[in-house]
């Protein structure tokens, strides 16, 4: 798991180092506050981007969508899930508020992820044959 703090805000994001201490071949796990370092965390192989801070637009207008996003990108990694040159992504739209204290057309979340891993194949074994009694 890497992370990287407020990329939109502070500017201090940097997921290059963030990175670094995944070991190769591990699948890496990239936490942001915002979706704007997910382009570079693709990029260095990031499996899963998971962020917040747009509050989903917070204000939003049918056939429009959100009025304002809270980010420099995409509108699509706005709220909900995404993916981005094969890396899976999420922006939770939060419980909370920024700025003015309404929503509107937005409903707040609190997100559970559940991970799992495949089961990895053996090679040159298929079935369920119990080895011991055949």
């Amino acid at each position: 798991i890497a992370g990287v703090d407020d990329p939109h805000a502070y500017r201090c994001a940097d997921p290059r180092a963030a990175m670094q201490a995944v070991p190769p071949g591990e699948t890496a796990i990239m936490l942001a506050h915002s979706p704007e370092a997910a382009v570079e965390a693709s990029a260095l192989g990031a499996a899963l981007y998971l962020c917040g801070h747009t509050h989903g637009g917070q204000v939003s207008l049918p056939r429009i969508g959100p009025v304002l996003t809270n980010m420099r990108g995409p509108r699509f990694m706005a709220s909900g899930l995404w993916s981005l040159d094969g890396m899976v992504g999420y922006t939770s739209t939060g419980a909370g508020v920024s700025g003015a204290p309404v929503r509107f057309g937005t409903k707040g979340e609190i997100v559970s992820v559940t991970l799992r891993r495949e089961k990895p194949e053996i090679e040159g074994e298929t079935g369920d044959v119990d080895r011991a009694e055949a």
